[in-house]
């Protein structure tokens, strides 16, 4: 009865470390971000963009290359969505906005609006084509080395527990 206990204990902790930062943050507000090595305007405003993501936790950046194929695929998709050319980069969608080029402040003004609002993910517009280029873009693969890499973490744990509790 006591190894049940404990189990019972272990796998509440493991869920709850799992499942509770989806829940902790508020509305989630998340930014396409497309751009090229050789932009001097796209550097500046990745900048930028990794400054609000350190003021706004709930912020999620998507940031993309355009030197990719399948992203710039994903950009034409995006654009055509939002019925605008391609153009130039950097080119960023929030919300139901398309800001071309490095506009900071109506970068920062959209994010705040969208803090308080609830505000469209651009992604949900074009879900599989993301779904694509998240298996191609290492930019997009990053966020799912750490969420799995942290369940497997607790998972592991959960195994060394069970292992400690039924050696006895």
């Amino acid at each position: 009865m006591k190894k049940i206990i404990c189990l019972l204990v272990l796998f509440s902790f493991a869920y709850s470390l799992v499942i509770s930062p989806v829940y902790a943050e508020d509305k989630q507000i998340d930014i396409y971000f497309f751009w090229s090595e050789s932009c001097p305007h796209c550097a500046s405003e990745k900048l930028h963009l990794q400054t609000l993501e350190q003021k706004y936790s709930n912020l999620v950046i998507h940031s993309y290359t355009i030197s990719q194929l399948a992203n710039r695929n994903l950009l034409s998709a995006l654009a055509n969505e939002y019925e605008t050319s391609t153009g130039a980069v950097p080119m960023t969608f929030i919300g139901d906005q398309v800001i071309h080029g490095a506009q900071l402040d109506l970068i920062t003004s959209q994010v705040e609006y969208c803090s308080e609002n609830t505000c469209l993910d651009p992604g949900s517009l074009v879900m599989e084509k993301i779904e694509a280029t998240n298996q191609v873009s290492k930019d997009a693969q990053t966020n799912n080395f750490f969420t799995y890499g942290a369940i497997g973490g607790v998972v592991l744990v959960c195994f060394v527990a069970l292992y400690i509790i039924f050696k006895k």
